[in-house]
């Protein structure tokens, strides 16, 4: 007599869904990459389940590509040593419909990841960006920067371009790209600009951690200070031409 069959046997086999599988299909990461930067090689391997999933990197940094990159990552060669102007590069050399522009020495976990491309494609006429953290390089102090940066952009809508500025093709094109002129803070420049042509900036469901290596390097009080002091200058200017707008 034949023996009965156990219960998993019985069981059809799961089907992956396509979409699922592919949840990263059409988005472009673009990181700049200044002199001498090493970080980047990191944050593609944290990209590693975006990659598989359908979505492509590209980087822009000095000299030829170098070895090693994967399958789903590209190099470009930048003409200058300016962020705003590598990013600018990238986006242009991208065929993704949804941008998400991140720093070279950005980390962020599988989760981060996929929540933060799920969302962001959702976005329509909005920049994302994502909450930040100070990772462990740099004094314990960096908890408090990381902590107002986050109120900052939720209380006053001034996320800066380290916390990985996620938007639509159409609109960076709309905001005619980062301002290759600036001499510092192209992302807070290039928020406010979505502020002005009336563009939603909206807190992502994902966390980046960035390094506190130059709070390490050239002190926490220095640093925050100047920082503050230069954010204000920089802002108060901003804040006056969006108020006249309004």
């Amino acid at each position: 007599m034949a023996l009965p069959m156990p219960p998993s046997a019985l069981r059809r086999p799961q089907l992956v869904d396509a979409a699922s599988a592919a949840w990263a299909t059409d988005v472009s990461v673009c990181i700049p990459v200044g002199p001498g930067e090493g970080a980047w090689r990191a944050l593609l391997d944290d990209l590693g389940p975006f990659g598989n999933a359908g979505g492509k990197a590209i980087l822009c940094g000095p000299g030829d590509s170098p070895s090693g990159l994967a399958e789903w990552a590209e190099w470009i060669p930048a003409d200058r040593p300016n962020r705003a102007s590598q990013m600018n590069a990238v986006a242009r050399t991208a065929d993704g419909a949804m941008l998400w522009f991140l720093h070279a020495d950005s980390r962020l976990d599988a989760g981060a990841i996929r929540s933060a491309v799920e969302r962001g494609q959702r976005l329509g006429r909005a920049v994302g960006y994502l909450k930040l953290d100070f990772a462990a390089d740099g004094p314990p102090l960096t908890r408090l920067n990381g902590w107002a940066a986050n109120l900052r952009s939720r209380m006053l809508g001034m996320p800066f371009g380290d916390q990985g500025f996620f938007l639509s093709r159409e609109l960076w094109e709309e905001l005619g790209g980062f301002d290759e002129a600036a001499p510092y803070g192209e992302g807070h420049l290039f928020a406010w600009k979505a502020r002005r042509a009336g563009a939603f900036l909206i807190e992502l469901p994902a966390t980046v951690t960035t390094s506190a290596r130059k709070y390490q390097r050239r002190g926490w009080i220095r640093t925050t200070a100047t920082h503050v002091w230069l954010t204000a200058r920089q802002a108060a200017p901003q804040w006056w031409a969006w108020m006249r707008g309004r």
